[in-house]
């Protein structure tokens, strides 16, 4: 029987779309529960088997990896938001990487970037507070207004 982390890992690494989305799911509990949350999770069972600090690194390395260098990744809005539960400054630049790589193709992926960039502190949604996928336009034209700032060097240090 494999291990929970062994599953999220080998599933990250599958090519087959409902094993990945799996596994994103089962990163997003072992990160919320590594922050201490033990409610609401996706897969309760890592109450269980929590992760050390060394098995997030490998989950957070693996997620990275495929966000960054596999175009193809069929879950990587749902990485992006596995990621964004670190709560982690230095995922920064990879979501602006996804920011500029989905601005005009994916509204579902780029959300997820700008809701991870407003988890960290920067103000991606021009000082709204109802943040919505929909509209999508709307969603792409803040997105790109903040990575022209953000190219310009305009962009605030984080508020939170």
């Amino acid at each position: 029987m494999l291990h929970l982390m062994d599953e999220a890992l080998e599933g990250l690494r599958s090519e087959n779309p409902e094993s990945v989305r799996q596994a994103v799911l089962l990163a997003c509990s072992f990160f919320e529960c590594a922050r201490g949350q033990t409610s609401g999770l996706y897969r309760k069972e890592v109450l269980a088997e929590p992760a050390s600090r060394e098995d997030i690194e490998r989950l957070r390395g693996e997620l990275v990896d495929r966000v960054r260098h596999d175009s193809g990744f069929p879950a990587t809005g749902g990485a992006v938001f596995a990621l964004s539960k670190l709560d982690d400054p230095e995922l920064t630049a990879v979501f602006v990487e996804v920011l500029r790589r989905y601005l005009h193709t994916d509204a579902s992926i780029l959300f997820n970037a700008m809701i991870a960039l407003r988890n960290l502190g920067y103000d991606v949604f021009a000082g709204r507070r109802s943040m919505s996928i929909l509209p999508a336009d709307e969603n792409c034209s803040m997105a790109a207004e903040f990575l022209r700032r953000w190219d310009c060097g305009d962009v605030p240090a984080p508020f939170g």
